[in-house]
């Protein structure tokens, strides 16, 4: 049987220095096997979409891959649903933080401002600049 390769998320096939927010049904989809991993018999269906809505906003701003990275991290190291945000933000903190420096700092380069177009002489102006030069000729003299 030949394996074929998984279809890459739009959020992965993006560039991984990006800051775009993770959708939430990404989101959802990347969170709620570490919720089922840890989250116990009692707690079901309303618990469930509270936690998922109180982590999305907890996780608010955090691009895709990232908030996939720290829930594959979290699924390993989670004993309890309160401990997978914190494992998750340890697990991408360092990242995050990079793109985010990326994004708000400045350029190595400044740009320069563009030239002011060169005006045309005009006919008055081109007489002046020839009488100086004129005058600037006579006053230098031949060379002896």
């Amino acid at each position: 049987m030949v394996s074929r390769p998984e279809p890459r998320s739009h959020s992965l096939a993006t560039s991984h220095t990006s800051l775009a927010p993770c959708p939430k049904s990404e989101f959802a989809a990347a969170l709620t096997p570490c919720l089922a991993l840890v989250g116990g018999i009692g707690f079901k269906g309303d618990d469930r979409t509270e936690w998922l809505h109180a982590a999305y906003l907890a996780l608010d701003g955090v691009p895709a891959d990232l908030v996939k990275r720290g829930a594959r991290a979290a699924m390993l190291k989670a004993d309890h649903p309160s401990k997978i945000v914190p494992l998750i933000m340890e697990e991408i903190a360092s990242e995050l933080a990079l793109r985010r420096r990326i994004h708000t700092s400045r350029p190595m380069i400044q740009r320069q401002p563009e030239p002011e177009p060169v005006q045309e002489l005009t006919e008055e102006q081109r007489q002046e600049i020839a009488q100086i030069m004129a005058d600037l000729s006579r006053k230098m003299g031949p060379k002896t």
